[in-house]
């Protein structure tokens, strides 16, 4: 089982992109990326969507993530790499 408050790390995650994380919401993000750094994975993966859904709009950036999961699903099914751990937090965050 996780380490950590799901709907939380969102949460933080969330307030960060939008430009409304304090101080002290930034300091827990990195504390708890320091301590699980599978969430960096996840939370580069959420970057690059939100930063292509204000170039592109929602519809394109939602194909393009549906895309990004297939890719990492025939990843996990094929390769022996220790990365897996955070492309699993990715499948368990986003469900």
């Amino acid at each position: 089982m996780h380490q950590w408050d799901k709907s939380r790390v969102w949460q933080l995650i969330a307030r960060k992109l939008a430009g409304e994380a304090s101080q002290d919401n930034l300091t827990e993000l990195n504390e708890l990326i320091a301590r699980h750094p599978e969430i960096q994975d996840y939370f580069d993966i959420i970057s690059e969507w939100w930063e292509v859904t204000e170039r592109m709009g929602k519809e394109d950036a939602d194909l393009l993530i549906k895309e990004l999961m297939t890719q990492i699903e025939h990843y996990m099914k094929t390769s022996g790499d220790d990365r897996k751990k955070g492309f699993r937090f990715f499948s368990y965050m986003t469900a």
